[in-house]
């Protein structure tokens, strides 16, 4: 198919009001006139509309494999996702794949098609480009010719751009697949602008086209005619726009057997795959971008955790916080690093799975430096973000262990009670996590001592 082929075959699909008159039969060129007048679309806009149109198709049918099991359940228009799914499920990839014994050998390939439909998506810029409309480019809008499918020449530009895979071209070639949504979608964008009603209104009124309704009324009227009286019947007449019929609608199925099969949804069809597209291009443009993140989150939590092991490790320490942990020493520059390395942490994600162990350990480091309010922040975090009963019981011990030591610097005797019995609460919640794992089948039966601090399952000294 040569470019101007192309061209032609898309301007050709714009109207929706049959010519009755064609270009050549005209005088003095009056049709061209009329377009140029009103159809002032330059080759950079049908060129855009074009390479859009692709882009659409190619996120459409991606999108139509993938929903509802991928991203798409978090966008605007969730039932028309299902029902364009649904006509691309039914109508062609079943099909298809049913029919075809070698795709059916093949592993993930509805995946694989999905992720290369999504490569393409990005990359229509480096389709087709028209240079220039010609006056025969602007004629294709009112001609009548046999109706041409661009699937290949479509599928000819992709291979220019990256290798198409043959199962993937054999997909796309399936019942016209390609070709009709590439034109479904230029046309939709194309109509959206005022320049093309101008356009069609102007041809209507200088009796060059006709609504197919008003066309079709026209035959039914000759044809009446011809009953009433053959003296006043014109044959010519009648033929000449049986023909216009029957050549525009030959030329115009390919346009509207896609859309046809969106019908209920075709006034959101447009908004919704231009928000489809908008949303994949976003995230997959930032893939690379994430991906270096979340490695890049995992090498800093892994290596803080990591220095937080050879300090405890080196002080003597553990991450359960006991009595005299506070008389380590520190000097100056291990001080600074301690404080550089919760800076760090807090700019990570709380979700990341080593969160809590890390909050553990970091709440036992600040507690021996002495700053209870921080360590005490930080094994609350590690409670908050960890659902395992042993980390959490653990955590509360030592959240008694620094509201115990923080009691003592109170200054009254209501301030000291106040923060012994909050230290007790943390307590009784450690002991509390203990008897969780001993009805779940998580622990010894008997409560965990190192928790408790005296014997009480006896009934020995209970905690009120």
């Amino acid at each position: 198919m040569t470019p101007s082929t192309l061209t032609q075959t898309l301007l050709g699909s714009l109207l929706d009001s049959p010519a009755i008159v064609e270009v050549a039969s005209q005088a003095g060129g009056s049709v061209i006139s009329v377009l140029r007048q009103h159809f002032t679309f330059t080759a950079a806009e049908i060129t855009k509309a074009y390479q859009d149109g692709c882009g659409y198709a190619f996120v459409a049918i991606s999108v139509g494999l993938d929903a509802p099991d991928s991203l798409i359940k978090t966008l605007r228009y969730k039932k028309i996702t299902r029902e364009f799914a649904a006509q691309i499920e039914t109508h062609y990839w079943q099909p298809f794949v049913q029919g075809n014994e070698a795709v059916q050998k093949l592993a993930d390939f509805r995946k694989l098609t999905i992720q290369s439909l999504k490569k393409y998506a990005k990359k229509t810029d480096h389709l087709f480009e028209i240079k220039t409309l010609t006056e025969e480019d602007l004629s294709a809008l009112v001609s009548h010719r046999q109706s041409v499918a661009i699937t290949d020449i479509v599928l000819e530009q992709m291979q220019s751009v990256e290798t198409v895979d043959e199962h993937l071209a054999a997909f796309l070639r399936f019942d016209g697949l390609l070709g009709d949504s590439v034109l479904f979608f230029f046309r939709e964008l194309i109509r959206q602008d005022q320049r093309l009603k101008d356009t069609q209104n102007a041809l209507q009124q200088e009796q060059i086209c006709l609504e197919l309704q008003h066309l079709q009324e026209a035959i039914a009227d000759l044809k009446a005619s011809r009953e009433k009286s053959s003296i006043l019947f014109d044959p010519h007449r009648l033929q000449h726009l049986e023909t216009v019929e029957a050549s525009w609608q030959a030329h115009h199925q390919q346009v509207l057997r896609f859309q046809n099969r969106f019908e209920n949804q075709l006034d959101k069809v447009l908004d919704w795959v231009q928000d489809v597209d908008s949303t994949l291009i976003k995230l997959d443009g930032k893939l690379d971008e994430v991906q270096q993140t979340v490695e890049e989150t995992k090498d800093w939590v892994e290596q803080i955790a990591e220095k937080l092991d050879d300090l405890i490790a080196q002080r003597g320490l553990s991450t359960r916080v006991k009595p005299g942990d506070e008389l380590r020493q520190y000097d100056n520059d291990s001080l600074y690093l301690i404080e550089t390395w919760v800076k760090q942490f807090g700019r990570l994600p709380s979700h990341h799975p080593q969160y809590s162990q890390v909050s553990l350990k970091m709440g036992t480091a600040l507690s021996s430096t002495g700053d209870l309010e921080q360590a005490e922040q930080f094994f609350l975090q590690a409670i908050e973000k960890n659902n395992s009963p042993s980390d959490q019981r653990l955590a509360y011990f030592n959240v008694f262990q620094v509201r115990w030591r923080k009691a003592f610097s109170q200054n009254t005797v209501a301030e000291k009670t106040a923060s012994y019995a909050q230290a007790l609460d943390a307590l009784k919640k450690a002991v509390k996590k203990s008897e969780q794992e001993l009805e779940q089948g998580y622990a010894e039966p008997k409560v965990d001592q190192r928790y408790a601090l005296h014997d009480i399952n006896k009934g020995y000294y209970p905690y009120l």
